[in-house]
């Protein structure tokens, strides 16, 4: 069974450098709309099951809602404590559960808490986070044909009111001048 985790962190974005440092922020509901988006282009890829980290702001709940995608979309049943180690106790999880692909929204330390138990399963970070190292922020058309070719190389992604190989989307973004 194909199985895709994804760890949204409420948290990510929005430390003390949003009031000192004139840093940039991410608030819940943006985070809602890419998760949402990567919904969307995981569905065309023929996998079996998402699972969504749960959180108190309802990031996941959010983005499921009147998301009509084929592919089944769940929370993660686990407890919730509103800490860092939340992201880690679900990667943890997801990957016991067989997951394929660890999709997480956040920032270095989000990334950092998965990649200590996620083994061999491939992460790919959305930067959520501040000031980031790794992740850097890109822009979705960049990282999805990306990832959705890792997953199924012919695949047909969606962009807007056309479509377009993800051969040919990759292929694009790597000679585009921007």
């Amino acid at each position: 069974m194909s199985l895709i985790g994804i760890i949204p962190n409420p948290s990510s974005g929005k430390d003390i450098r949003r009031l000192v440092s004139e840093a940039s922020g991410m608030d819940n509901r943006e985070k809602v709309n890419i998760v949402r988006r990567v919904l969307r282009g995981i569905d065309v890829l023929g996998v079996e099951r998402v699972l969504i980290m749960p959180d108190p702001y309802g990031i996941g709940h959010f983005a499921m809602d009147r998301l009509s995608i084929a592919t089944p979309v769940d929370l993660l049943e686990m407890e919730v404590f509103s800490t860092p180690n939340d992201s880690r106790r679900a990667a943890a999880r997801m990957c016991e559960m067989g997951a394929t692909c660890l999709v997480v929204l956040g920032g270095d330390g989000t990334n950092r808490m998965v990649a200590q138990v996620s083994g061999d399963v491939p992460v790919l970070p959305i930067s959520t986070g501040t000031n980031n190292v790794w992740p850097q922020p890109t822009w979705p058309p960049l990282w999805l044909p990306n990832a959705c070719y890792l997953w199924k190389p012919s695949a047909t992604v969606p962009i807007g009111w056309k479509s377009a190989s993800v051969q040919w989307i990759a292929t694009s973004a790597k000679t585009s001048p921007w």
